[in-house]
């Protein structure tokens, strides 16, 4: 179909046609050189902009902004004529891929774009006369330039400068007359350029295409069947989905018919091994599925057996299965009736994702090896809901796995806790009566994902449920008992918030079990023993676990808990990671206890203090050293405060004066870092090690009364310091002015 161009004006249609032909010749007197720039100096100083060199690279961009400033016509001239080039070499191609970029980023500016806003860049004022030029010679540019990733830098410049057209009211019939011209496109190369520059326009300059969008989804639909070349059909794929997705109107009804065109070439890379193009195709369409769920939920059955056999197929590599699981969750997310409609979908996919949870290598090293992500956040339930947060996420570690526990995360959440109940308890409650530890682990961990999306309805089972998840601590296998402790303390995060509390009902239960994982029986799993302390730390909340709860195991969780600190846990030293959430721990248990501590008070203050005297490593230290041991510091300073502050000032006033005492030099060089507004090295550490030093003192100061106020002008500048930072992310409208756009960049 024939695109509206009803628009063209005057101009001759001659020039879209040579679109696909030779390069059109108007703009060469225009664009002609001179100015103040040769071709071969501007030609170095474009390749110096990509120089590894800073001061060289430095240099260059300063050149080239003193040229924009004082004559942008010419550096835009420039420009022109470099894209005219057509050598082959490696240096030519750069520099026609770095002039295409920069008078993009040249025509941003002269536009007054939201790019050049936020990077501070001054506006520049271009000749009016110059655009009709412009126009011409970036689709002459674009249509005779013989290297692709040369040409979609072009089309990504034709968009910018279509997008500026629209907004000013103007038109650009050559460039629809040059999309009209892709059915007649020489070959597929020439077609798979059209077909990017549709999806660079609707991209970037969606309204230019409002007008014809259906015209256009139907051309590129004839791209997508099978007696076309895979890599044309992909990018008929991809300019349809930009279309769909970005360009406003009510056209969703033409790409449903594309669909089946869209799955054919999905099924034709998947049976050709070409997992890569497959893989693009899934992308595509888990966007659609994000923005315009409504096209495809007439599909819903073919979509959902076509993406199972994809998840299904073992064959496959595990980034594209994991591709097709997302479109899936995707989908449920954007047409949960549909879904809930289509019945069986869940009860084939929700088994599924069980199954692929026991996909888990059994590593030598696993027990040894530390979580991957460790938080240092100021606050004691903080820390233990953020390393229980980001378990799922530690523990999977296969990627299947790691998928398939997100997932049953999101389809719980979007499908409604009674339809996942529904499907999921009995499998999980099966996998729990399975020999293998792979799916005892399995089972408990989906129960623990399942906890908060579905607590309305796991709740009533927790009498069943929870002992049968404490008796896996006593599991021969590690991985399992790890699975199960982390259940433990994520039901009290989930199930804590009624009265009686999980720990009032269940604390029988849940402190022996945990506790046991801080024994000697575990000495070489000190992955274990560092989560059952940061578990600890979760349970242990005083507003969730009264102190006659915790009363009768409070004997045997710190004398645990001082073994470890200790290194008296076994035949080697306990690592560093693990003492982190021991020390942590232990203000938990003190905070939760209050002046019951006291029993316990003079077994844990020395070492404490021990901790407060550490020095940060100097002289080239490993930065993962200087971390763990400024975090140790931290944590150190946090549990002694917590400890204080449960205590009371007639146990703890000497030692809170004496902490204060070795915190002095600390606070003293936070002051004059403030003072002086000094970024030193290794400042992210500082700021959060600085967080635990302020919190403590304050703890101390609570403590300490009166006899506090000596300490207040040391205090005061860091404090006032840390609440005045400005935070890593701001978010600004899209209409922001020029000055706050200024100030952020």
């Amino acid at each position: 179909p024939s695109l509206d161009i009803s628009f063209a004006g005057d101009l001759s249609s001659r020039v879209a046609l040579r679109t696909f032909t030779q390069p059109s010749t108007c703009a060469g007197s225009y664009f002609a050189r001179g100015g103040a720039m040769a071709s071969e100096a501007f030609s170095r100083l474009l390749l110096a902009l990509l120089s590894n060199r800073n001061d060289e690279r430095r240099q260059a961009e300063h050149t080239l902004e003193q040229h924009l400033r004082s004559d942008p016509a010419m550096v835009v001239k420039e420009l022109a004529q470099t894209l005219r080039q057509r050598g082959h070499s490696a240096e030519a191609i750069t520099c026609r891929m770095q002039a295409a970029v920069l008078l993009r980023i040249v025509l941003d500016r002269s536009f007054g774009g939201l790019t050049a806003r936020i990077r501070g860049a001054p506006s520049i004022q271009l000749p009016a006369e110059m655009r009709p030029h412009l126009k011409v010679l970036l689709l002459d540019s674009w249509a005779s330039e013989p290297e692709r990733v040369v040409q979609r830098k072009v089309a990504h410049t034709i968009a910018k400068l279509a997008n500026q057209v629209v907004t000013d009211g103007e038109s650009w019939p050559e460039l629809l007359q040059a999309l009209s011209a892709l059915p007649s496109a020489p070959g597929p190369a020439e077609a798979v350029a059209g077909l990017d520059l549709v999806e660079r326009l609707a991209e970037f300059a969606p309204d230019c295409l409002s007008a014809n969008a259906e015209a256009l989804l139907e051309i590129v639909g004839n791209f997508l069947w099978p007696q076309n070349p895979g890599g044309l059909r992909l990018a008929a794929v991809k300019a349809a989905t930009a279309i769909i997705t970005e360009v406003e109107g009510g056209h969703e009804g033409v790409y449903a018919k594309l669909l089946p065109g869209v799955m054919c070439s999905l099924e034709g890379a998947l049976n050709q091994e070409d997992e890569a193009t497959a893989n693009d195709v899934l992308e595509a369409l888990t966007k659609i599925a994000h923005e315009k769920p409504k096209v495809l939920r007439e599909a819903v059955e073919s979509l959902s057996h076509a993406m199972l056999l994809i998840v299904r197929r073992e064959a496959l590599e595990e980034s594209t299965r994991i591709l097709a699981l997302e479109f899936m969750c995707t989908f449920c997310e954007g047409s949960a009736l549909a879904v809930r409609n289509c019945g069986w979908l869940t009860e084939a996919l929700l088994p599924l994702l069980l199954d692929f949870l026991c996909s888990v290598d059994d590593e030598d090293d696993w027990a040894t090896q530390p979580e991957q992500s460790i938080g240092m956040a100021s606050e004691s339930e903080a820390v233990g809901s953020s390393q229980l947060s980001s378990m799922q996420n530690v523990e999977a570690e296969d990627e299947l796995c790691d998928a398939a526990a997100l997932a049953l995360d999101r389809l719980s959440r979007c499908l409604g806790a009674k339809e996942v109940i529904r499907v999921a308890k009995p499998v999980f409650e099966e996998f729990l009566q399975r020999d293998c530890w792979r799916s005892r682990r399995a089972g408990i961990i989906s129960l623990s994902l399942l906890g908060e999306p579905c607590k309305e309805h796991l709740e009533p089972c927790l009498y069943r449920l929870l002992p049968l998840v404490a008796s896996h601590c006593e599991h021969p296998h590690p991985r399992v008992r790890y699975a199960a402790v982390h259940a433990l303390a994520r039901m009290t995060v989930d199930y804590g918030s009624k009265t009686p509390t999980i720990q009032e009902r269940f604390g029988d239960v849940i402190f022996p079990a945990v506790a046991k994982q801080l024994t000697l029986a575990n000495a070489e799993v000190p992955r274990l023993q560092s989560l059952a302390a940061a578990a600890l730390i979760n349970i242990c909340s005083p507003r969730q676990c009264p102190v006659d709860v915790l009363r009768p195991h409070a004997q045997e969780i710190l004398e645990l808990l001082w073994c470890l600190l200790h290194d008296q846990c076994g035949p080697v030293e306990t690592p560093i990671w693990v003492k982190h959430h021991c020390i942590t721990a232990v203000g938990c248990v003190a905070s939760c206890l209050g002046s019951e501590f006291e029993h316990f008070y003079n077994c844990f203050t020395p070492l404490l203090k021990e901790l407060l005297q550490l020095s940060p490593p100097v002289g080239g230290a490993r930065m993962d050293r200087v971390f763990h041991m400024q975090l140790l510091h931290g944590k150190a300073c946090e549990a002694f405060g917590l400890i204080c502050e449960a205590v009371g000032r007639n146990v703890a006033g000497q030692d809170a004066d004496d902490a204060l005492t070795i915190l002095h030099p600390m606070l003293h060089r936070m002051r004059r870092r403030m003072m002086s507004a000094e970024a030193e090295q290794g400042g992210l550490f500082d700021e959060q090690h600085d967080s635990y030093i302020l919190t403590s003192v304050a703890r101390l100061g609570k403590v300490l009364g009166s006899d506090f106020n000596s300490c207040i002008d040391i205090v005061l500048v860091p404090a006032l310091g840390a609440a005045g930072r400005r935070p890593d992310l701001r978010i600004l409208p899209a209409n922001a002015s020029q000055e706050e756009l200024a100030e952020l960049a």
